[in-house]
């Protein structure tokens, strides 16, 4: 029995065709996958190209597949299903399941039948899951209304400190002439006399993409946080947000795994030497877990949606096929 599995992240989508004893036959890399981040089409559309090639590379065409499991961030409705199996030639009939990325995440790392998982990536989520359903949302809202301590928060209040610093407003920071050397110099005069050329060039640069493309201004926040004032301010308030988040969490399920995933929090927040104390002291009396791998949960789910009981033995088993395959590419 041949099925999909895909973890469509912020920065990159990954796909996987596995037969129903975890033995995986193909493997894909798509772009970004999250329609938040890059919109409904293009996020879709990398969805496809990683099954597309998982397919190709396991000789198995879209027809042989009966049933998967697809982890993402965004809108999860059965349009979307049916447009990823459409395009990447699977029957739109195939019982395949569209759940947030958090799910996976969870999946990825615990066993337990109810527990809760942070993920803080481009967005910003905690989640009560019950077997493999979501009972509880906090924040998660978007980058409009919420997603606080995200990566969208943390890049938008990297170009803002750099505003500042520019027009004098605020302090100087060392990530103005980091930010400033990231932007292509061209013609910003549209808007407008009387600003510095500098400030003309962020503004174009900030304006001229969606939004949420300023979250690959976050990573300039932990680099810089260690030495600038103005960074280790933005760190140690995107993390008080995030410590806030997970607390809401943990109100109605104090004692519960945490499954911790997204690369701001694994690589930032808890990545950095001296992470804030406000989510140091939230988490150091939590159970909570590392997933560094969310290909892991999706085939975790896309099994159990076929009839394979979830155990530490699977999750192992496929953590251990996914890691050979991160250690070839």
């Amino acid at each position: 029995m041949m099925l999909i599995a895909v973890d469509a992240g912020g920065t990159r989508t990954r796909a996987a065709v596995v037969d129903d004893t975890g033995k995986l036959h193909g493997f894909g890399i798509a772009g970004s996958g999250n329609p938040t981040a890059v919109g409904r089409e293009a996020a879709d559309g990398a969805v496809v190209a990683a099954l597309t090639a998982a397919l190709d590379a396991a000789g198995t065409p879209g027809e042989r597949i009966l049933g998967g499991a697809v982890c993402s961030a965004g809108q999860h409705d059965a349009d979307r299903v049916r447009s990823i199996l459409t395009g990447a030639g699977i029957r739109t009939e195939t019982p395949v399941v569209l759940v947030g990325d958090a799910v996976g995440a969870y999946l990825a790392v615990a066993d337990e039948p109810t527990g809760l998982a942070l993920v803080v990536g481009t967005g910003s989520v905690a989640i009560r899951v019950e077997g493999t359903v979501i009972t509880e949302v906090f924040d998660g809202a978007g980058w409009l209304l919420g997603d606080l301590g995200s990566g969208f928060w943390l890049g938008q209040a990297v170009a803002q400190a750099v505003a500042a610093d520019i027009d004098g407003r605020g302090p100087k920071t060392s990530l103005t002439q980091d930010v400033l050397k990231r932007i292509d110099r061209t013609d910003s005069s549209h808007w407008g006399s009387g600003r510095h050329p500098d400030l003309l060039q962020l503004l174009r640069h900030s304006y001229s993409e969606s939004p949420v493309r300023l979250a690959r201004l976050a990573k300039l926040a932990f680099l810089h946080s260690r030495t600038d004032s103005v960074a280790a301010k933005i760190v140690d308030v995107g993390a008080k947000h995030v410590a806030a988040t997970l607390r809401a969490a943990r109100a109605s399920g104090a004692g519960l795994p945490i499954a911790c995933s997204g690369s701001v929090l694994i690589h930032g927040y808890l990545g950095v030497k001296a992470p804030s104390n406000s989510l140091a002291v939230e988490l150091s009396n939590a159970d909570f877990r590392r997933c560094e791998d969310g290909i892991v949960g999706a085939a975790v789910l896309a099994l159990h949606e076929a009839g394979v009981s979830r155990s530490k033995e699977l999750r192992e088993t496929l953590g251990a096929v996914f890691s050979q395959v991160k250690a070839r590419r």
